[in-house]
């Protein structure tokens, strides 16, 4: 029987280790799986965020903004409010799309802080009752995850 448990690679995964070194668990009974996080590059479609917001929502209210305004003040000019409007729009868009990549690339800069690596430790148990009692130990460390696996008879770690 195995007990499989996460750590965010922190101090406290090797507190942990110590302390389980304290209660008889050495190497030969602890495996420990240092977890690689996935690296992709980002592409326009990463600026939808998790509100559905995509890239085209500042640049369409400020383009409705421009073109209101180039509608109303395109009488008092020569051009007339047709082609005041459609300036307005296109000016109004362009600027919204702009300010929203400019919005993007400064999340994209914070998004790529150091990812938080993991690690998993397999521990192998002789009993099943110690199970309850390496959870207890453990548990102060801050562990993201714990799960029991069953094993056959001879596997070693």
């Amino acid at each position: 029987m195995h007990l499989v448990v996460s750590f965010k690679y922190s101090f406290n995964l090797e507190l942990a280790m110590s302390e389980l070194k304290k209660y008889g668990y050495g190497e030969e009974k602890v495996l420990a799986i240092p977890m690689q996080p996935f690296h992709r590059s980002s592409t326009l479609t990463d600026m939808v965020s998790e509100d559905s917001a995509s890239l085209f929502d500042i640049g369409l209210v400020l383009g409705t903004i421009g073109m209101l305004l180039g509608v109303i003040y395109g009488n008092l000019l020569t051009l007339g409010p047709v082609l005041w409007g459609l300036f307005g729009l296109l000016l109004g868009g362009g600027i919204g799309i702009l300010i929203q990549i400019l919005i993007y690339q400064k999340k994209k800069r914070t998004w790529m802080l150091p990812a938080h690596r993991q690690v998993i430790l397999m521990i192998r148990l002789d009993e099943q009752d110690r199970i309850y009692e390496l959870e207890e130990i453990l548990k102060p460390y801050e562990p993201t995850g714990m799960a029991t696996v069953e094993g056959r008879r001879g596997d070693n770690i």
